[in-house]
């Protein structure tokens, strides 16, 4: 069955509404928490380390930093700490940025995944709303450590989506 189609689910003004409505969903839901202290881990890993206050230090044992898996999240802390020192709403403001980044990439990720339809471009907008409200979320955004797991689904869905889009290339990968 087939909807009339009053939307270009395709069109690039569909996308940008998409993308616009996931950056205003994630601020909405997040705005109120840019104020939030450092909690627990966030302590360790940002007031008390001194390794994110200097960026030679980083350079210095950055094969030491990759060896503890926490090595990108603290070169994002030095960076933070370079523009807003230990301010913690800067610290949020990034988390809730990459947090929206990775809604409109799982609104991409659905839209790739899904048949080309009418109603394939609401389906992709909700998952990817539900994804931006969801409670289990929220730790991952609020708890300013857990940039980790922000990053790392950040890169999962890049290559997931670039994996997509590769395979479903026509052109050949070597010549």
């Amino acid at each position: 069955m087939h909807l009339p189609r009053f939307i270009n689910f395709s069109s690039s003004s569909f996308l940008t509404i998409a993308f616009a409505w996931l950056w205003g969903l994630t601020w909405l839901v997040y705005w109120g928490s840019l104020d939030n202290p450092f909690y627990f881990d966030d302590r360790v890993f940002i007031l008390k380390n001194p390794v994110i206050q200097d960026f030679a230090e980083i350079m210095r044992g950055f094969g030491r930093l990759f060896s503890s898996g926490r090595s990108f999240p603290l070169l994002t802390f030095h960076f933070n700490y370079a523009i807003h020192g230990f301010e913690v709403t800067g610290y949020h403001i990034v988390n809730t940025c990459i947090h929206a980044l990775n809604a409109c990439l799982v609104f991409l990720l659905i839209r790739r995944l899904l048949p080309e339809e009418n109603v394939s471009g609401w389906i992709p907008l909700g998952a990817a709303s539900l994804f931006t409200v969801h409670p289990l979320m929220s730790s991952s955004v609020l708890y300013i450590t857990q940039r980790s797991g922000l990053l790392a689904a950040l890169f999962y869905l890049l290559a997931f989506i670039s994996y997509l889009k590769m395979r479903d290339s026509t052109a050949p990968l070597h010549k």
